[in-house]
């Protein structure tokens, strides 16, 4: 699911749209599911993927989407923590 969501845009020209882990998480189980059955392969999803983009993205809203909220703090507190223990060896 990383390498699906690498793939979607995480911000267009105008508002950033964030990505839904739920749609994301059902079109990995469907994903996973085909794959099994023979019928998707990885190249196909990726192929599929532009067509799939505003099914896995959310609706522009008010209120701040919580999950991109967190993901943006952790990546912060974690490229900061990385250039403290640099610093330190």
């Amino acid at each position: 699911m990383a390498e699906i969501r690498a793939y979607l845009p995480t911000g267009a020209l105008t508002v950033p749209r964030p990505v839904s882990s739920w749609f994301l998480t059902g079109l990995g189980l469907d994903t996973l599911r085909q794959q099994v059955q023979g019928t998707w392969s990885q190249a196909r999803l990726r192929v599929g993927l532009p067509r799939l983009r505003r099914f896995l993205m959310l609706t522009p809203r008010r209120r701040e989407h919580q999950e991109t909220a967190v993901r943006a703090w952790l990546t912060g507190h974690a490229s900061a923590w990385s250039s403290r223990e640099q610093k330190a060896a």
